[in-house]
Protein backbone atom coordinates (compact mmCIF):
# COMPACT_ATOMS: atom_id res chain seq x y z
CA UNK A 1 0.00 0.00 0.00
CA UNK A 2 1.43 3.20 -0.79
CA UNK A 3 1.21 6.35 1.48
CA UNK A 4 0.87 9.95 -0.47
CA UNK A 5 1.40 13.21 0.67
CA UNK A 6 -1.48 15.63 0.66
CA UNK A 7 0.63 17.67 -1.83
CA UNK A 8 0.59 14.90 -4.51
CA UNK A 9 -3.22 13.99 -4.73
CA UNK A 10 -4.58 17.40 -3.88
CA UNK A 11 -5.42 17.69 -7.62
CA UNK A 12 -7.25 14.13 -7.21
CA UNK A 13 -9.48 14.83 -4.47
CA UNK A 14 -13.15 14.79 -4.49
CA UNK A 15 -15.93 15.13 -2.40
CA UNK A 16 -17.33 12.06 -1.04
CA UNK A 17 -20.00 13.39 1.16
CA UNK A 18 -21.12 16.61 2.23
CA UNK A 19 -24.27 17.75 4.31
CA UNK A 20 -24.52 20.90 6.33
CA UNK A 21 -22.95 19.62 9.27
CA UNK A 22 -19.31 18.57 7.19
CA UNK A 23 -17.82 16.97 4.65
CA UNK A 24 -15.52 14.14 3.72
CA UNK A 25 -13.23 14.72 0.56
CA UNK A 26 -10.51 11.92 -0.71
CA UNK A 27 -9.56 10.05 -4.01
CA UNK A 28 -9.75 5.97 -4.68
CA UNK A 29 -6.21 4.64 -5.74
CA UNK A 30 -6.02 1.34 -8.42
CA UNK A 31 -6.62 -1.03 -5.79
CA UNK A 32 -9.57 0.66 -5.04
CA UNK A 33 -8.75 1.87 -1.60
CA UNK A 34 -10.43 5.50 -0.73
CA UNK A 35 -7.83 7.71 0.62
CA UNK A 36 -9.32 10.38 2.94
CA UNK A 37 -7.49 13.72 3.13
CA UNK A 38 -10.05 15.93 4.71
CA UNK A 39 -13.21 14.62 7.21
CA UNK A 40 -14.43 18.14 8.69
CA UNK A 41 -16.73 18.71 10.85
CA UNK A 42 -18.30 22.65 10.67
CA UNK A 43 -17.36 25.07 14.15
CA UNK A 44 -21.14 24.76 14.42
CA UNK A 45 -22.15 21.49 14.82
CA UNK A 46 -19.18 19.77 17.01
CA UNK A 47 -18.98 18.50 20.29
CA UNK A 48 -23.17 17.17 19.33
CA UNK A 49 -22.06 13.60 18.31
CA UNK A 50 -21.87 14.19 14.43
CA UNK A 51 -18.31 12.98 13.54
CA UNK A 52 -19.43 9.29 14.01
CA UNK A 53 -22.81 10.23 12.09
CA UNK A 54 -21.03 11.66 9.04
CA UNK A 55 -18.06 8.92 9.32
CA UNK A 56 -20.59 6.44 8.54
CA UNK A 57 -20.22 7.30 4.94
CA UNK A 58 -16.39 6.92 5.14
CA UNK A 59 -16.15 3.20 2.43
CA UNK A 60 -14.58 0.47 4.81
CA UNK A 61 -11.48 0.06 2.55
CA UNK A 62 -9.83 3.23 3.50
CA UNK A 63 -6.87 5.05 4.52
CA UNK A 64 -7.33 7.73 6.80
CA UNK A 65 -4.43 10.82 7.46
CA UNK A 66 -5.09 12.12 10.36
CA UNK A 67 -3.62 16.00 11.02
CA UNK A 68 -5.34 17.84 13.93
CA UNK A 69 -3.54 20.83 13.71
CA UNK A 70 -5.38 22.28 10.54
CA UNK A 71 -8.36 24.04 11.41
CA UNK A 72 -11.15 25.13 8.59
CA UNK A 73 -12.32 28.66 9.51
CA UNK A 74 -12.73 30.48 12.41
CA UNK A 75 -12.40 27.87 15.53
CA UNK A 76 -11.33 27.72 19.07
CA UNK A 77 -8.74 25.61 20.67
CA UNK A 78 -11.28 23.89 22.54
CA UNK A 79 -13.18 22.70 19.64
CA UNK A 80 -9.57 21.17 17.71
CA UNK A 81 -9.49 18.00 19.03
CA UNK A 82 -5.62 16.74 20.28
CA UNK A 83 -4.09 14.23 18.27
CA UNK A 84 -4.55 11.36 20.97
CA UNK A 85 -8.68 12.11 21.22
CA UNK A 86 -8.67 11.86 16.93
CA UNK A 87 -6.80 8.51 17.13
CA UNK A 88 -8.94 7.10 19.84
CA UNK A 89 -11.89 7.79 17.90
CA UNK A 90 -10.55 7.05 14.48
CA UNK A 91 -10.04 3.97 16.34
CA UNK A 92 -13.53 3.14 17.36
CA UNK A 93 -14.17 3.14 14.24
CA UNK A 94 -12.33 0.08 13.26
CA UNK A 95 -9.03 1.96 11.76
CA UNK A 96 -5.37 1.40 12.86
CA UNK A 97 -2.28 2.93 12.87
CA UNK A 98 0.53 2.26 10.42
CA UNK A 99 4.01 1.20 10.36
CA UNK A 100 5.03 3.80 8.33
CA UNK A 101 3.39 6.63 10.07
CA UNK A 102 1.55 6.86 13.34
CA UNK A 103 -0.73 9.56 11.31
CA UNK A 104 -1.97 7.47 8.88
CA UNK A 105 -4.53 4.73 9.47
CA UNK A 106 -5.98 2.11 7.47
CA UNK A 107 -9.29 0.21 8.08
CA UNK A 108 -10.37 -2.68 5.63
Amino acid sequence: MRIYRISETWQDKRTLYSDKTGYIKGFRDDDERWHIMEFVIFPEYRGKGLARELAKHIPWKSVLYVSPLVQHGETSPKQILNSGQLMDFYQSLGFESTEEDVHVMVRG
